[in-house]
């Protein structure tokens, strides 16, 4: 009985320390703190977008460069006729639920996956 009123007594002196610091503003709220993590999220993820889409174009290059070397000039043309067809076939788009970033990197994934298609067969 004696450790709980104790641990208890505690817990009452740290909840009035952290009121009073809140009140006299020496503790930050919790929305400055969240603001913080927020920005810090946000940079990061604009990171992650950079580095992802760069990543992609290296090796969208290299994959180029591999192919033109191994095209036959059929094939070639057969790749560039597949890049003007554009059709539709489904109602159901998950991408309509990305944002520009995410959908602009998903079309260049895409595109890449459809040219290692068109050359492996």
């Amino acid at each position: 009985n004696f450790a709980l009123s104790a641990i208890m007594d505690v817990v009452w002196v740290v909840v009035h320390l952290t009121w009073e610091a809140i009140i006299t503003n020496r503790l930050p709220v919790l929305d400055t703190v969240e603001q913080g993590f927020k920005s810090r999220y946000d940079r990061v993820q604009n990171q992650l977008y950079e580095l992802r889409a760069s990543y992609l174009k290296e090796v969208a290059a290299f994959r180029d460069e591999k192919r033109n070397r191994m095209l036959t000039p059929q094939l070639a043309m057969a790749v560039t006729c597949a890049e003007d067809v554009e059709r539709e076939f489904y109602f159901f788009k998950p991408e309509a639920g990305l944002d520009e970033q995410t959908l602009a990197y998903l079309k260049e994934v895409i595109e890449e996956n459809r040219k290692l298609w068109m050359t492996k067969g």
